[in-house]
């Protein structure tokens, strides 16, 4: 507990002298502002050696800058996924396909669809044909 009486919080310091290092304070201050709260803190971990700091903080920039270029990464695949439906959409539309407000390929459903309807025909036909062969024989 703190001099408050009210169990204390425990914070991990992210400042260049103390990456990485835990602390405890009281739960009432905020930012380190003691006059929210009485003036408790602790460290929880020993101090780092220069070494353990100087390796810390290269971590941290390091993984800053891959954060920074993941960042335009994510941004360039949009980007490129945009690009692509667009070349498709002009594809389909130098093949002569009909292309719909939502980019559905509408030429090729309905000559899918009229593909489906001569094959049911098709067959619709051959079974007359074997009823009528029966029915005369």
């Amino acid at each position: 507990n703190c001099f408050c009486g009210v169990p204390v919080t425990y914070f991990t310091s992210w400042t260049r002298n103390n990456p990485g290092r835990g602390f405890e304070t009281c739960r009432w201050s905020r930012n380190g502002n003691v006059a929210d709260g009485c003036n408790y803190f602790r460290w929880v971990d020993k101090p780092q050696t220069d070494w353990q700091k100087e390796v810390i903080n290269d971590l941290i920039t390091e993984r800053d800058q891959l954060l920074r270029e993941r960042a335009v990464l994510k941004d360039k695949v949009k980007y490129l996924t945009i690009e692509r439906s667009n070349v498709l959409l002009d594809v389909d539309k130098y093949r002569g396909l009909d292309v719909g407000e939502d980019g559905a390929r509408v030429g090729a459903r309905s000559v899918l669809n009229m593909f489906r309807l001569n094959r049911m025909s098709f067959c619709v036909v051959v079974s007359l044909i074997v009823v009528l062969m029966k029915v005369f024989s």
